[in-house]
C-alpha cells in the first residue's frame, strides 16, 4: 500500500500534466532528497514521493508568477508605485472585509434601528402606559442621544 505513493517519472508526469523539462527544473529540484529514490537500487528508475509532488505543484501554482502581472515586474516608477500601493491597499481591504472585521456603515445604522431602537421604542410605550411621560422623556432622550453617538462615530458626523 506504501510503495503506490512512489511514482516513477512517466507516472509523475502524467499525474502533473507538465513537460519532463518544467518536472526536472521545478518539482524535482524542490523536492526534499528523502523524497526521491532509486527503486531497487542502482540501474532502476528513479522514483518521487507523490505526496510530495502534489505539494510542490500547488505550491508552485498557488505563487504569482512575475511575468503573469506587468505590475510585479519592470521598471519602478512612482506611477507603478502608486498603482501597487493602492492595489495593495484594497486588497487588504476586501480581506478585511470577508475576515469580517469592517461593517457597512449604512447596513450597521439599518441593524441599529430594527435590532436596537426599535424594541427600545416598544418598550418606552409600555414605560408611558405604567409611570407616565415624564419617564418616557428621560428614556427617549438617551435614546436619541445614544443614536447621535453611533451616527457621529460612523458617519463622522
Amino acid at each position: 500500500m506504501v510503495e503506490k505513493l512512489w511514482l516513477t517519472r512517466p507516472e509523475a508526469l502524467t499525474l502533473i500534466g507538465r513537460s519532463a523539462e518544467y518536472f526536472r527544473n521545478n518539482i524535482q529540484a524542490a523536492l526534499p532528497p528523502g523524497h526521491i529514490r532509486r527503486a531497487g537500487g542502482r540501474g532502476n528508475p528513479w522514483q518521487f514521493y507523490g505526496p510530495a509532488v502534489v505539494k510542490v505543484l500547488l505550491v508552485l501554482n498557488s505563487t504569482p508568477s512575475t511575468e503573469a502581472d506587468p505590475l510585479l515586474s519592470g521598471s519602478d516608477s512612482p506611477a507603478l508605485e502608486r498603482f501597487r500601493l493602492a492595489r495593495a491597499e484594497r486588497e487588504e481591504l476586501e480581506l478585511a472585509v470577508r475576515r469580517e472585521h469592517l461593517i457597512d456603515v449604512d447596513e450597521f445604522l439599518a441593524w441599529w434601528d430594527a435590532e436596537v431602537a426599535i424594541p427600545i421604542r416598544k418598550g418606552l410605550e409600555k414605560l408611558q402606559k405604567k409611570h407616565g411621560s415624564k419617564a418616557v422623556d428621560l428614556v427617549s432622550a438617551a435614546v436619541r442621544q445614544s443614536e447621535a453617538v453611533v451616527s457621529r462615530r460612523f458617519h463622522g458626523k
